[in-house]
């Protein structure tokens, strides 16, 4: 009895310490987070693409297997799948927006919370149009969210490449690691470029370092080439290419000029000065460490960081966008010089003398993922999704490093209550486009059984929060209209 008795606690302790090890929070907290993030997910309307991949022309492209249309075959079969089901569209979209703070907690790798809280928080934070191009958005978020989801995974499943302290994975890890690697090679084009050259610079690195060979990281090696060979082997790429395709192109590498104004009035709004919840916590973080470090190099991050937040915060009145072709101004190049030095910054933040080139790969992975965008066209908010999530890695690296002990509690309570203002404000804000977009639904279906010949559909509210929320010009008018079921030859006009 006695004996018992004092056994008791201890293993009552001990299921408590592994409950932490897998979950950075309370069940209850989870749960109720994965919850609300689900009911939002379901007030999402379908817009834009999603009207031809939810109709017949989703199945056409299915039947030609997906033939001069892309190499996107993880990412095209999914949003088929989410654009015929509600319910399913928002149980992945919730555990991926979920899984994303998840993988930043496993990679930072504490366990008392702070960063799962604080990315959870910052993702939900992300920059308007980017929220409505890559998560609202059901077509954006296949081909931007998804993507974000499985780079944090990896560098989550191989943080230990980075440590000291390096343990090789079971040969079986291997199996789910090949699959990791051939999904991420499927979904959208630079990724499946970086990924393939990351795996092989991580597989070389963990063999200099460590001298293994690490059969898991050769396995997503080979997953990650045969993503590359399988999506690359379709015609779409040959058409871009040869300048064939109507919609997508490559630019002039040789035009400099051009290139370099599009880095300057396109890349860098885009990639840094419209995030301006991000760079605020940067700058907090920043002057946390100069607080807790008080050295030179920690006063000259915290003075750059406050900088860039304070000339970020004007996009609180006006986010920063430039036409490509205007004339270089002394606002895009400052601009421009702010973003690099805030990168350069953020990156000696989350320095980790236990891990001193995590960091760096991070950011090496944003500027990678960044830089091709250069001459692809046409390109908008949803192509930073990723590069957004990955700088929201880096914050809560440099926060875990810089915050002082005696802070954190009341960083992760912050952080958490956060949380639920971001989801409150989500779900007041989409529950009354949903409301507005079932009755647009009423009317189609009124039409359909009334067999009118002319059909006029309110606009949505709120339509900043979401991308193509309306059928005003072709072709959107005849994707609705397949998807919704209105006969082609029915007049359709939204009001205005």
């Amino acid at each position: 009895m006695l004996m018992g008795s004092h056994m008791a606690p201890a293993q009552g302790e001990e299921a408590q310490n592994a409950r932490r090890r897998w979950l950075p929070c309370p069940v209850a907290a989870f749960v109720g987070v994965y919850a609300a993030l689900f009911v939002i997910a379901l007030l999402f309307p379908y817009t834009g693409d999603d009207w031809a991949w939810g109709s017949s022309i989703g199945l056409e492209r299915l039947s030609t297997w997906f033939e001069n249309y892309n190499g996107r075959y993880v990412g095209n079969l999914l949003v088929i799948a989410l654009t015929r089901n509600v319910l399913l569209r928002a149980a992945v979209m919730s555990a991926v927006l979920l899984g994303m703070a998840y993988c930043i907690h496993l990679i930072v790798g504490r366990d008392d919370g702070q960063s799962f809280w604080l990315s959870l928080a910052l993702i939900l934070a992300m920059p308007l149009k980017v929220r409505a191009q890559g998560v609202a958005w059901t077509s954006g978020f296949t081909n931007y969210a998804m993507p974000l989801l499985l780079i944090l995974a990896y560098l989550a499943l191989f943080r230990g490449v980075f440590e000291s302290a390096y343990q090789p994975h079971r040969t079986i890890v291997a199996i789910p690691a090949c699959a990791l690697g051939l999904a991420s090679g499927l979904i959208m084009e630079n990724v499946t470029l970086v990924n393939l050259g990351a795996s092989l610079v991580m597989l070389l690195y963990t063999r200099m370092r460590h001298g293994v060979w690490d059969r898991a990281l050769i396995g997503y090696l080979i997953g990650a080439v045969g993503g590359a060979a399988l999506m690359f082997s379709n015609g779409a790429y040959h058409l871009i290419a040869e300048e064939q395709d109507g919609y997508r192109s490559v630019a002039g590498v040789t035009d400099f000029a051009l290139l370099g104004r599009k880095l300057l009035a396109v890349i860098s709004p885009l990639v840094c000065l419209n995030n301006v919840a991000l760079n605020a916590v940067c700058a907090m973080v920043a002057c946390a460490g100069f607080k807790k470090r008080r050295s030179l190099v920690s006063c000259l991050c915290g003075m750059v960081l406050v900088l860039v937040a304070a000339y970020s915060s004007m996009a609180l009145m006006e986010p920063f966008s430039y036409g490509a072709h205007e004339r270089v101004s002394f606002t895009m190049l400052a601009g421009g010089a702010l973003t690099i030095v805030s990168g350069v910054a953020l990156t000696i933040l989350a320095f980790d003398r236990e891990r001193p080139l995590l960091g760096f790969a991070v950011m090496l992975y944003v500027v990678t993922l960044t830089l091709p965008l250069l001459v692809v066209n046409p390109i908008g908010p949803r192509n930073f999704l990723i590069s957004y999530g990955l700088l929201v890695l880096l914050v809560c690296l440099g926060a875990d490093r810089c915050l002082p002990d005696a802070w954190r509690e009341a960083s992760i309570q912050v952080a958490a209550f956060a949380v639920v203002i971001a989801l409150s404000s989500w779900l007041s804000t989409y529950a009354i486009i949903a409301r507005g977009d079932y009755q647009r639904r009423m009317i189609v279906a009124d039409a359909i059984l009334e067999n009118k010949t002319e059909v006029s559909v309110p606009r949505l509210p709120y339509s900043d929060y979401i991308h193509t929320p309306n059928p005003t010009s072709e072709p959107w008018i005849t994707r609705f209209k397949l998807f919704y079921g209105l006969d082609d030859s029915v007049a359709l006009s939204v009001e205005q």
